[in-house]
């Protein structure tokens, strides 16, 4: 009865200690609670330390890798650029290489053309048309050009050969070198007087020399002016050897051409 009367009496100071203790034991479990997450936070954060290291590592080398990608791509095409570059330099220089030498062949031409007592029509070489029965090169003018059969063909360096037949815009050319080819000759030096004949080896053997005409190694054979094809005087080779036919009396001469017919590309056709 008597700790009823106590309770009854001081009952809200009683409620207000339990609310304190009761708020104190929930603090106290709150603070037990976060220690132990903290704990808990720093042990997991020390064990997963090295994954998040190596992690790292890993974005740092990615992204290095990433930039050396882009930057070899880079300096790849950069490369292409600089060498199509160079490459079109070389093609030029090339390109006015060959028309420094084109043009110093054409001004031989032209002066050889100068001679009052010709006239030339200028041609060019588009083909070669060796066979077992003629070796022949195609030019590029034809009889709409004024071009005929038998006119004679030169370069600024001697005969190149006689054209054979003739279609309207090209003609074919009959080289000296074949054996087909014939032409009256003498020996610029002593006047001495032969034929000379296509070998079909790229040279000419000069026929029918006296046996004591004086014809040496060096001596520049020209055309005689016997033929109305060939012109007098224009140069036809280089004697090379001289020696006797077998069986025969007479003398022969071999004759390198002065006209480099295998690198054939501009000529003159000698109009009548």
């Amino acid at each position: 009865m008597v700790v009823s009367r106590v309770v009854s009496k001081h009952r809200t100071v009683i409620i207000l200690c339990f609310i304190l203790i009761g708020s104190l034991i929930s603090i106290t479990a709150d603070l037990r609670a976060t220690l132990i997450l903290d704990k808990v936070t720093s042990f997991v954060s020390c064990g997963l330390y090295p994954l998040h290291r190596g992690v790292a590592v890993l974005q740092r080398v990615a992204t290095g890798a990433f930039e050396a990608l882009f930057a070899g791509s880079a300096l790849r095409r950069e490369n292409k650029r600089l060498k199509e570059t160079v490459d079109s330099l070389c093609a030029k220089v090339v390109r006015a290489q060959e028309l420094d030498r084109e043009n110093e062949r054409l001004r031989k031409l032209l002066g050889f053309a100068e001679r009052e007592d010709l006239s030339f029509k200028p041609v060019e070489v588009i083909g070669n048309d060796a066979s077992n029965w003629f070796s022949t090169v195609t030019i590029d003018k034809g009889s709409k050009d004024g071009i005929g059969s038998n006119m004679c063909v030169v370069t600024d360096r001697g005969i190149v050969g006689r054209v054979l037949n003739v279609q309207p815009l090209t003609a074919r050319v009959l080289l000296l070198s074949d054996s087909n080819s014939r032409i009256g000759a003498i020996v610029q030096r002593t006047r001495a007087q032969g034929v000379v004949q296509g070998d079909d080896r790229g040279g000419c053997i000069m026929k029918y020399l006296d046996p004591m005409a004086d014809v040496e190694r060096g001596d520049l054979v020209v055309t005689s002016g016997d033929s109305l094809i060939f012109p007098k005087g224009l140069a036809i080779g280089e004697v090379t050897r001289v020696e006797r036919g077998d069986g025969e009396l007479l003398q022969l001469a071999q004759i390198k051409l002065s006209a480099e017919l295998s690198q054939l590309e501009e000529a003159f056709v000698i109009l009548p």
